[in-house]
């Protein structure tokens, strides 16, 4: 828990961009809203996403090349389904 709480405070110092993802149940809407609300309000570069309309839980390996696109450099996740999480390319 403390690398990954040094690895937020330390992409928030540098102004890298920070994604929280959540799914789109009541609890990933609150989650994800309080941990955007928290990083902005740290001045965090942070920005947040959920699945749209039917598309299901979780992080696909789609998402990943989006978000290196974007030049996203932390991904967050605040209650996403962890059986459909893959693992991140290298960079994020």
């Amino acid at each position: 828990m403390a690398a990954t709480v040094d690895r937020a405070i330390l992409a928030g110092s540098n102004g890298e961009k920070i994604l929280v993802f959540s799914d789109w149940d009541g609890d990933g809407v609150l989650g994800s809203a309080i941990l955007a609300r928290a990083f902005r309000d740290l001045g965090a570069n942070v920005v947040a996403e959920m699945p749209a309309g039917n598309r299901p839980y979780g992080i696909t390996a789609g998402d990943f090349e989006r978000w290196r696109l974007a030049r996203i450099k932390l991904v967050i996740t605040a209650d996403t389904a962890a059986h459909t999480i893959v693992a991140p390319p290298e960079g994020i």
